[in-house]
């Protein structure tokens, strides 16, 4: 489902930019317990990727619920993961979005009411709870498009952990963008993606709490771990940290690590 409401369709929305906030706490939330199914919201807290969030808990979830209203294309790409995989997925959308690509169509979706009106709320978590239950009753535990699209192959979730290369590769493929680093960023901007740097490398190396503090001009940052580390785990973190930082293509500051 989209985690904030398009800034072009707020008014369809009543300017709400909260609104899919509104639906999953009051009807997807309730007509998820009623088939004693627990809700696990598209959303992660802090700092770490939330795309890699949401797939994770796709990929592990008994079932998923895909809310395609405003064709979000974010969450075509979860369907197709989710598909991929033959897990049970049931497809819903809100009556603000009449039409739904074509190779959706053709499975079973449900239609809610998007203005969650206190005065059929009720009967909308009602008819969605029907709908859950007879799709997890008819799919047996597979994705519903297997049987249309004839698909025979089945995707394997990998078991392996991610490479530190390719989990900061992505970040700073995203932060090379011109669309994402302006031509003048300010401090505060930079200060942001080098933060996402090295959360990264940390991340891969099992250090989830430590503290950052940068020096007269910038010019270089010392990063304090919360947990003791040896020289050699230790160099090779400011090694990764510091390389990463100069793909960059601008000046950065040196990256110091200490522990505790």
């Amino acid at each position: 489902m989209p985690i904030t409401t398009p800034g072009g369709l707020l008014p369809l929305y009543r300017g709400d930019d909260e609104h899919f906030s509104h639906v999953l706490e009051h009807l997807f939330r309730p007509a998820l317990e009623k088939c004693d199914l627990q809700a696990l919201p598209p959303s992660t807290k802090g700092a770490q990727l939330i795309h890699a969030d949401i797939v994770s808990k796709i990929a592990q979830s008994d079932l998923v619920l895909c809310d395609m209203s405003t064709l979000n294309p974010n969450v075509f790409f979860e369907l197709g993961v989710r598909t991929s995989l033959n897990r049970p997925a049931c497809l819903v959308r809100d009556d603000k979005t009449p039409l739904i690509p074509f190779d959706t169509n053709i499975i079973n979706s449900h239609i809610y009411k998007s203005e969650l009106a206190p005065w059929c709320l009720e009967a909308e978590v009602d008819g969605l709870v029907r709908y859950i239950k007879d799709t997890m009753e008819k799919t047996a535990d597979m994705n519903p498009m297997w049987k249309y699209f004839g698909l025979t192959a089945t995707a394997r979730i990998y078991e392996g952990k991610g490479g530190v290369e390719e989990k900061v590769d992505m970040i700073l493929h995203v932060l090379a963008e011109e669309r994402f680093v302006p031509a003048a960023p300010t401090q505060k901007i930079w200060r942001d993606l080098i933060s996402q740097v090295v959360l990264g490398v940390l991340a891969w190396h099992g250090f989830q709490e430590y503290s950052m503090s940068y020096g007269a001009g910038d010019d270089h940052l010392t990063v304090i771990l919360h947990k003791a580390v040896d020289d050699l785990e230790r160099d090779e973190i400011s090694t990764q940290i510091n390389l990463r930082l100069s793909r960059l293509g601008v000046a950065v500051p040196h990256v110091v690590i200490k522990h505790r």
